[in-house]
């Protein structure tokens, strides 16, 4: 079963910039920060839409995430976590706060 709809970090940037997703944005403090115009945003006002996980290719105990997000003013938007050993623990923490936007799901019933 494959997890992610991208081959890598790089393509799937690509396809969420073809999606509208298209400012930077840097965590500190646990604020998310644009890159552009220097806005803040904090958890509450942020929707993750999308999220995925990548390994390094040769070494494979460092992972990237890149998450797409929404804002309220609906600024949209990722923000990349390079790739580690270990988790970004600040970005884990704002995302633990951040809301996850919910997806239509299709009626099976006829």
């Amino acid at each position: 079963m494959k997890l992610n709809k991208y081959e890598n970090l790089k393509k799937a940037k690509k396809a969420f910039v073809k999606k509208g997703f298209t400012q930077i944005f840097d965590l500190k403090d646990n604020v998310l920060i644009n890159r552009k115009d220097k806005k803040k945003y904090l958890p509450k006002s942020v929707k993750i839409v999308e999220y995925h996980r990548f390994q390094h290719k040769i070494m494979s105990r460092q992972t990237a995430l890149i998450l797409a997000l929404e804002c309220e003013d609906k600024t949209k938007g990722l923000i990349i976590s390079p790739f580690k050993e270990y988790a970004d623990m600040q970005l884990i923490e704002f995302m633990n706060k951040a809301k996850i936007k919910s997806r239509a799901v299709e009626s099976t019933a006829s």
